[in-house]
């Protein structure tokens, strides 16, 4: 419960706060993506979180920020903005020197382009995560990029 992980005071540390708030919309967005009564509702919740993301204003807020709304974008049917926003996602990520949430936007995007554009970015992203010994490829994207049936 949020009340009980504010009271640790680890909320305090903005590269925390922003790692749960993170984490926190990305979950919401699973659900509201396996749980149509209640899509309403928790994509609610990741929309709260991801203001919350583009208030920290740090160059991983805005990473993760990106990629939540993604995963907003994608449930909300908004094919060219969630498009933009793995972009951005990866983008940003690659700044931060993390190629491994890269590699993920990129894959989620790669499928959502399909065609050559598309193979090729998939191709990509395959090859960095299998070059970190990721086994289940499919199963690394619905961690890290919500909301996309892979």
């Amino acid at each position: 419960d949020w009340g009980r992980l504010r009271s640790t005071l680890q909320l305090r540390n903005q590269m925390l706060r922003t790692m749960f708030v993170d984490v926190r919309a990305r979950t919401a967005i699973a659900i509201a993506a396996k749980d149509p009564d209640a899509q309403r509702r928790w994509l609610g919740r990741a929309e709260r979180d991801l203001r919350g993301l583009y208030e920290e204003g740090t160059p991983l807020a805005k990473a993760c920020a990106a990629r939540v709304a993604a995963g907003i974008s994608q449930l909300k049917g908004h094919r060219a903005e969630c498009q933009e926003q793995l972009k951005v996602a990866a983008a940003s990520f690659d700044d931060l020197h993390m190629k491994m949430h890269a590699a993920a936007a990129r894959r989620c995007l790669g499928q959502m382009l399909g065609g050559s554009t598309g193979n090729s970015l998939v191709d990509q992203s395959t090859q960095v995560l299998r070059g970190e010994n990721v086994k289940n490829l499919s199963a690394w994207n619905r961690m890290w990029i919500a909301g996309f049936p892979l």
